[in-house]
């Protein structure tokens, strides 16, 4: 949108009719899904009718896309969007390997001991130990510990 002159407060409307807390992304059914949808196509049309082809095309049918998916596996929970996460996964493996090609004997340990790292921090998170919290869905499995003097 921004190569296409669309002012800012313009992109933000509409990345907030898309991917907001309310939005084209979080639709919980077809019904949501096509109400909100043409609510920001209505939006778009009006505001920056440049983009609107663009928009129905291609970010429309991909949003459809991953709401059909959450649609039908609703076990994936409340947090379902994919994030940037994997990014610092990935940083952290080239850390880790020198930010060069290695055998994937090397790989396969380095991510080994990544995953033991993780779970001594979730050890740690459970006892109430460390920079981490259990969050407020997993406090039942918080375990308190005695202190002995």
């Amino acid at each position: 949108m921004s190569k296409s002159g669309v002012a800012l407060d313009v992109r933000e409307k509409v990345l907030h009719l898309l991917f907001g807390a309310d939005s084209v992304a979080v639709s919980n059914c077809t019904v949501v899904f096509e109400d909100r949808c043409a609510a920001t196509l209505q939006c778009v049309c009006q505001c920056c009718p440049s983009v609107e082809h663009y928009i129905s095309s291609h970010i429309v049918p991909k949003i459809l896309n991953n709401c059909e998916i959450l649609w039908k596996a609703l076990w994936l929970g409340p947090h379902r969007w994919t994030n940037n996460a994997s990014e610092s996964a990935n940083k952290i493996i080239k850390l880790a390997l020198d930010w060069k090609p290695a055998r994937i004997t090397d790989l396969v340990s380095h991510l080994h001991n990544i995953v033991k790292v993780q779970y001594r921090s979730v050890q740690c998170a459970m006892i109430g130990q460390g920079d981490l919290m259990v969050a407020d869905q997993f406090e039942h499995h918080y375990i308190i510990t005695a202190l002995f003097f």
